[in-house]
């Protein structure tokens, strides 16, 4: 269902994660219009995502996420440390 929306046509996109969160990023980036926004709620799983100890595939998959988000300059984004943790990203190209 997700692809068949349209391109660039979004103000906000919220995600929950899951396994395949790197592809709903990538379909985020997509969907939102320059300057939209995209929120990850529990992008920290209560710390476990910080925890290089925590190798579980939903750490891993969150871990990875916020690192190709903080690494992509199409990106401008923040983690907001509580409770589970929120990401939130500008779509800035």
């Amino acid at each position: 269902m997700i692809g068949k929306l349209a391109d660039n046509s979004y103000e906000i996109v919220v995600i929950r994660p899951a396994l395949d969160l790197f592809d709903m990023v990538q379909e985020s980036f997509r969907l939102l219009k320059p300057g939209g926004v995209l929120i990850i709620d529990q992008v920290l799983s209560n710390g476990k995502v910080v925890d290089p100890t925590q190798r579980d595939p939903e750490s891993i998959a969150r871990r990875d996420a916020v690192k190709v988000i903080k690494d992509d300059e199409r990106w401008s984004s923040t983690v907001i440390p509580v409770g589970a943790g929120v990401l939130v990203a500008n779509k800035l190209a």
